[in-house]
C-alpha cells in the first residue's frame, strides 16, 4: 500500500520555511513514509482529482515521495500564491500554468524546457503552443475541457424543437418559441467573461478568414481594436438580450445557482461542459450537448483549451529535479492520463489514452475540440482587469444601461492601461 495520505494537512515532520510556504493557499498532503526523494508539488486542481494521481505514482515510485499544496480558489488565486512563493525562494518543483500566470512564467524563464519528454511527445503540438516560446516547450496538458450549451431534450420539445440550432439567429428565434411555451430558455454566468460571447467571437474572426493564431491571445486580430472586431458581435450577441432569451435575473445568479436551476428543469438551457455530466445523469435529466450557435456566414465555436499545464521550475535541480521529471513522464502516461480524465470528466488531448466522450458530447469532442473549433479567451497582460472590465460591462449591457460600442470602447480603454 502506498504511504500517501489523503488530508489536507502538511505533516509535523516538515517544518520552518517550507512548511510555512507550503501552507500558504489550500490543503497539503504529503507521505508519511517518504522516498529517498522528495519533490514538492502545488496542484490547481482539487484533492478529488489528484490525490488518487500522487497515490499511484507512489505506488509506482516508491523511491519517490510528493509534497502536494492545492490550490483553493480561482486561476487568479493560485497564479497570486504562486508568485508569492516564486518571490520567497519556495518555488515548488512542480506547478501548473494557467491563463493568469502565463505570460509572467514564460517571461521570467521559471519554468524549465521540457522539450523531448516523453510527456510533451504524446500530445500534439498545436496543444502545447501557448507554453512554447524561442527557448522551448515549458509545460504540457494532457487533458482538456469543453463548453457549450447543456440542454433538456423534453423542454426544446415543448416547444417544437428536436434539433439544436446552429446559428445565432436560429438560437434566438428558439429561445422565443421557448419563451412562449412558458419555459425560461437559457442562463449562463456573468460573473466572468461570457461563454456565448467568446465562443460568438471566434465564430466571427473565424468567418472573416482570419488565421486563429493572429486572435488567439488578447481577443482580437493582431492591429484591430475592441471597437472593430467587437461591437458587431456584441450587437449580434445582445439579440438574444434584448428579447429575453438571455434574461436579466441571470446577471444576479452564480454558476451554483444556473446549475442548480437546470437540474431542477427551471431553464431549458445553460452554459456548461463536460464537467457537468454526473450532475445532469443523477438528475435524471434526458440531455444533450452543443457547441454554442455561429455567428452569421460562420462554424460553431465551443469554450475549449487545454487544462492547466504541468511545469517543472527551473530552480529545480539533482535528484529533486530528476524525481518531478519522472512524475511529469507518469502524468503523461496511459495510467496517469485515465487518472486525470476520470478525476475531472476531463477530455483526453493524449496519444497514450483515448476518452470515450459519451454520446451527448461525441460530436463536439470529435467536430469541435480535436479540430481545433474551440476558444476561449487568453489574456497577455491584466488578465484580472480585462476579464473584470468584461463582465461588468456584460451585466450592463443586461440592464441596458451601455451600448455594444461603449461596452467595445471600455474594453480598449482597460486595454490602453
Amino acid at each position: 500500500m502506498s504511504a500517501f495520505t489523503r488530508r489536507a494537512l502538511l505533516v509535523t515532520a516538515m517544518a520552518g520555511s517550507a512548511a510555512l510556504a507550503l501552507t500558504a493557499c489550500g490543503g497539503t498532503s504529503t507521505s508519511e513514509e517518504g522516498g529517498s526523494t522528495e519533490i514538492t508539488f502545488f496542484a490547481f486542481q482539487g484533492q478529488s482529482v489528484m490525490d488518487p494521481v500522487i497515490e499511484a505514482f507512489e505506488e509506482a515510485h516508491p523511491d519517490i515521495s510528493v509534497v502536494i499544496s492545492y490550490n483553493s480558489g480561482s486561476g487568479g488565486d493560485y497564479a497570486n500564491t504562486l508568485q508569492t512563493r516564486i518571490a520567497g525562494n519556495q518555488t515548488p518543483d512542480v506547478f501548473q500554468i494557467v491563463s493568469e500566470n502565463r505570460s509572467e512564467i514564460l517571461a521570467n524563464g521559471l519554468a524549465a524546457d521540457l522539450t523531448g519528454q516523453p510527456a510533451v511527445d504524446s500530445v500534439e503540438a498545436s496543444w502545447l503552443d501557448l507554453y512554447r516560446d524561442d527557448d522551448g516547450v515549458h509545460a504540457v496538458s494532457f487533458t482538456a475541457w469543453m463548453g457549450g450549451i447543456m440542454y433538456n431534450r423534453a423542454l426544446l420539445a415543448e416547444a417544437g424543437y428536436a434539433e439544436f440550432p446552429e446559428t445565432w439567429g436560429e438560437f434566438v428565434a428558439m429561445g422565443e418559441d421557448l419563451l412562449d411555451a412558458g419555459i425560461t430558455p437559457y442562463y449562463e454566468e456573468q460573473q466572468i467573461a461570457s461563454g456565448s460571447l467568446t465562443a460568438l467571437l471566434a465564430s466571427s474572426f473565424a468567418a472573416d478568414g482570419i488565421p486563429s493564431d493572429e486572435w488567439v491571445l488578447d481577443g482580437r486580430p493582431e492591429g484591430s481594436t475592441f471597437a472593430d472586431s467587437w461591437t458587431p458581435v456584441i450587437e449580434e450577441w445582445e439579440t438574444a438580450l434584448t428579447s429575453g432569451v438571455m434574461p436579466t435575473e441571470q446577471i444576479g445568479l452564480d454558476n451554483e445557482g444556473i446549475t442548480a436551476a437546470f437540474m431542477q428543469g427551471d431553464v431549458a438551457m445553460f452554459r456548461s461542459g463536460n464537467w457537468h455530466k454526473d450532475a445532469a445523469e443523477e438528475a435524471g435529466i434526458d440531455y444533450g450537448f452543443a457547441a454554442f450557435p455561429a455567428y452569421p456566414g460562420g462554424e460553431t465555436y465551443i469554450n475549449g483549451g487545454a487544462d492547466p499545464g504541468y511545469a517543472l521550475a527551473a530552480s529545480s535541480d539533482g535528484a529533486q529535479r530528476d524525481a518531478a521529471l519522472e512524475f511529469i513522464n507518469y502524468l503523461g502516461s496511459p495510467e496517469g492520463v485515465q487518472l486525470l480524465v476520470d478525476g475531472q470528466n476531463a477530455m483526453s488531448i493524449s496519444t497514450e489514452y483515448t476518452t470515450d466522450p459519451g454520446d451527448a458530447f461525441r460530436d463536439t469532442y470529435e467536430n469541435n475540440l480535436l479540430t481545433g473549433r474551440k476558444y476561449w479567451l487568453e489574456w497577455t497582460a491584466a488578465s484580472g482587469a480585462m476579464t473584470s472590465t468584461m463582465s461588468a460591462q456584460q451585466q450592463l449591457l443586461f440592464q441596458g444601461t451601455t451600448t455594444p460600442a461603449d461596452f467595445a470602447a471600455e474594453m480598449d480603454a482597460q486595454a490602453a492601461k
